[in-house]
Parts: structure tokens; C-alpha cells; sequence
């Protein structure tokens, strides 16, 4: 099977949904897929183009299923990560934030770290496949997420301890012995919908964008009011972010006193990204 003829075909059957850089990384998904599971040695293409499997990606897509979704698997950082709708799609800003610990944190530090509302796990496997000695806890109050958190770690051989709990309902003792916090929490307010994408609506789950209450900085202050009054020097913070929100957000740590606070962008220049530390 040639995958260029097989892309040839998607793109007639889906150009009206989706444009071209979409179509390709579509294309991309499906041809990893039949490489790892070795089906594109059993398939002619007009044997694929008329198998079950073939048509249940084409319903898929037609109903604007993300193409993660629909095959069970996401790249994270070279990781091959199973995904469902219980967890976020690991997306390319959050690797920019992996990166930015990996390049930020001498190998010199002994870190325990925490990653709160883990999902699949994308940020705390990497952090463990980057930086083995490092101990890595991965927290969700989604028993769902967790189960498939569980899946991918032993899917790929890297060990993190799973915790069960609501970031607002839990016994904080779990957290003395770490000095690395990271997180991609839920931060969209309910009247910001309407910018969103279907996609994501749709499908992902409400869960993990969506705070409970009002206040969709909740989460931000949690962590700022934690790390103020309990966390040790060393210790450092990472948190993705709504970039229409950032100013709140930066604001809710430096009125807490923190000094050493950095805004990074994304890779289309919004800021999306905060890390909050005290080394000294």
C-alpha cells in the first residue's frame, strides 16, 4: 500500500470538512496506526479502502471525531499515548511546557513532582522518560483518565504513582515531599464557549477544560495559597494557562509574593504558559 495514494483518496472524501495541514496530519495517524500494527503488509489499498476499519475512520471523521480519538493513540514527545474521550488530546503547547522544565531544572536537584489533573499521564510519562530518577506522582479526580494513566505507563514501561483525588477535597500530607508542581488544569469559562472549537465540544471531556463554579482561575489560586504556605525552598511551578486570562493569572501569584515569576509563549506567540519558583 502507498501512503500517498491513500491520502490521495482521504483528502477527495473529506476536503470539504477539513483543510490541508488537518488532512495531513490525519493521513500521518492512520499510516502510523497500519505501520505499527503491521496492516499495511496485509492490505492492497482497495482492500483497505473497502475494510471495516477504513470505513469506521471515515465515519469518524465525517462526524468531526478528532483522528486521535478515533484510532486510540496520540504522539506526545515520542511517546505513543492511548487516548479516549475521558482525556484531553495532548497537545503541542503542553510539550513546549515539558521542554521548559526539562531545560529549566538542573539534573543537580532531587525532584518529586506532582502533576495535577494528569489525564493520560502525556506530562508525567515524559517528565519520567526524560528524567528517570526523578519521582513523579500524577493526580486526577476522574477515575476514568486515571485507569487509562494506568494503561500508558505500564504500555510503556515508566513508573508514576497514581492518585485518586479532588485537588479541593484531599489530604495535602500526599504533597510535602514534592518541589516540582506542574499542571494543565481546567481553565475555560463556561462564556467562552462559543470561541471554542466543535471539536472539542464535542468531543473532550467537559471535565478537564471546564472548573467547577464561577471562578475559572480556581485552580491557579489553589496552587498559588499551597505553595505560599507550604511548599519548601527549593521548589518550582509550571502551569499552562488561558491566554485571554494571563494577566489574572500572573497577578494571582505575584499578590501572593512570589518574585520569580515568567511568562512563556506558545508557538504562536501567546502567552500560554507560567512558571513560578523560589531557588534561593
Amino acid at each position: 500500500m502507498i501512503k500517498q495514494e491513500l491520502c490521495q483518496t482521504l483528502r477527495m472524501q473529506i476536503m470539504h470538512m477539513y483543510n490541508d495541514i488537518e488532512i495531513s496530519n490525519i493521513c500521518n495517524y492512520i499510516w502510523f496506526e497500519l505501520s505499527k500494527n503491521h496492516e499495511v503488509i496485509k492490505y492492497s489499498l482497495n482492500d483497505y479502502l473497502k475494510s471495516d476499519a477504513y470505513k469506521a475512520i471515515l465515519s469518524g471523521l465525517l462526524a468531526k471525531m478528532p483522528i486521535q480519538y478515533i484510532v486510540s493513540s496520540s504522539d506526545f514527545m515520542g511517546l505513543d499515548l492511548y487516548v479516549t474521550p475521558d482525556v484531553l488530546i495532548p497537545r503541542a503547547e503542553t510539550e513546549t511546557l515539558v521542554q521548559w522544565i526539562l531545560d529549566d531544572i538542573s539534573t543537580i536537584y532531587p525532584i518529586q513532582a506532582i502533576d495535577i489533573g494528569t489525564g493520560s499521564a502525556c506530562i508525567a510519562l515524559a517528565l519520567k522518560k526524560f528524567r528517570p530518577d526523578w519521582k513523579l506522582f500524577a493526580m486526577d479526580i476522574s477515575q476514568e483518565a486515571l485507569s487509562i494513566a494506568k494503561h500508558n505507563s505500564i504500555k510503556l514501561g515508566l513508573e508514576i504513582s497514581l492518585i485518586h483525588a479532588d485537588l479541593f477535597n484531599f489530604d495535602t500530607n500526599l504533597l510535602q515531599s514534592c518541589n516540582l508542581i506542574v499542571s494543565n488544569p481546567p481553565y475555560i469559562a463556561k462564556n467562552e464557549m462559543d470561541q471554542m472549537d466543535s471539536q472539542v465540544l464535542l468531543y473532550e471531556p467537559k471535565l478537564a477544560l471546564f472548573p467547577k463554579g464561577d471562578d475559572p482561575l480556581v485552580f491557579y489560586r489553589w496552587i498559588a495559597d499551597y505553595a505560599k504556605c507550604k511548599l519548601k525552598t527549593p521548589f518550582w511551578i509550571y502551569l499552562e494557562m488561558n491566554a485571554l486570562q494571563w494577566k489574572n493569572i500572573e497577578k494571582i501569584f505575584l499578590d501572593a509574593q512570589f518574585e520569580d515569576v515568567v511568562i512563556k509563549q506558545d508557538l504562536e506567540s501567546m502567552n500560554r504558559m507560567i512558571r513560578i519558583r523560589k531557588i534561593d
